[in-house]
């Protein structure tokens, strides 16, 4: 474990997790250095959780009682207490560059896309990795993606206006179709929209924007063809959003908000 610029004057385990049956609280490990921190690990991964800033050389560090500790410097004495306890959800060693949770009947998913472009659904409640992809995107090609929850499919908007069609019921997922427009007109932005057909069976559609100003429904075939057309901007569409619970769509466009009913 790495991470203090100077010499390590003390380590300390909390004596919480131990002490307490059932408990969630994992062990941290806190360690004290020259360098004026205190930093807490976490022994799982071997990974610092917080750092706290003494503003001082911390020359050695103890507990005293229930959550309180101490550091010691030559000129101070400082008594801290530990308010926070850490546990890990989901381990992504790579940094998220997107996030978003969709429901999925009852339950639901999380998806990510991390900087190495690799694509995660996970579960929120136990933060397992359901279905991990890693499909060949780089960072100027990806615009945007979206989960269908219902077929179990991502879709990877690329910047030439391609989408990239993933199949996520297995782990690994893997790319089952590439599906390019047949018009000229790109897609800028592609959004997933749930219409309620009757109270037991949910529709999923993909809309996108398009360079044109233009909110279509992209259909399901290979050439990916656009229907439902509505000219909703003079210019290119920058991004789409749509709300289950209202069920109303919005896009945006050089400034310009629009939402057809």
């Amino acid at each position: 474990m790495d991470g203090h610029l100077q010499e390590i004057t003390g380590l300390i385990l909390n004596p919480f997790s131990a002490a307490l049956s059932n408990s969630n609280i994992l062990p941290l490990l806190l360690s004290s250095s020259v360098d004026g921190c205190v930093r807490q690990w976490n022994l799982d991964l071997g990974a610092c959780n917080y750092i706290l800033e003494t503003g001082a050389e911390c020359l050695g560090i103890k507990w005293i009682k229930g959550e309180n500790f101490v550091t010691h410097s030559k000129r101070r004495i400082s008594i801290w207490n530990l308010n926070h306890y850490y546990w890990t959800f989901s381990v992504i060693k790579a940094p998220i560059i997107y996030m978003r949770r969709y429901k999925k009947g009852n339950s639901a998913r999380i998806l990510t896309v991390t900087e190495d472009y690799t694509i995660r659904l996970i579960c929120p409640i136990s933060g397992t990795v359901l279905s991990l992809s890693c499909p060949p995107i780089t960072t100027k090609s990806l615009k945007t993606i979206v989960y269908n929850p219902y077929a179990d499919q991502v879709f990877a908007l690329m910047n030439e206006g391609s989408i990239l069609v993933i199949n996520t019921k297995t782990n690994p997922g893997t790319v089952v179709s590439e599906r390019t427009s047949e018009t000229k007109d790109k897609l800028c932005v592609i959004e997933g929209a749930t219409i309620p057909e009757t109270e037991l069976d949910q529709k999923f559609i993909l809309l996108g924007g398009t360079d044109a100003g233009q909110i279509v429904i992209v259909d399901n075939s290979a050439t990916a063809k656009y229907s439902f057309v509505i000219q909703a901007h003079s210019a290119s569409i920058l991004d789409l959003k749509y709300s289950d619970n209202s069920l109303n769509l919005f896009s945006i466009s050089s400034g310009k908000i629009f939402s057809p009913k």
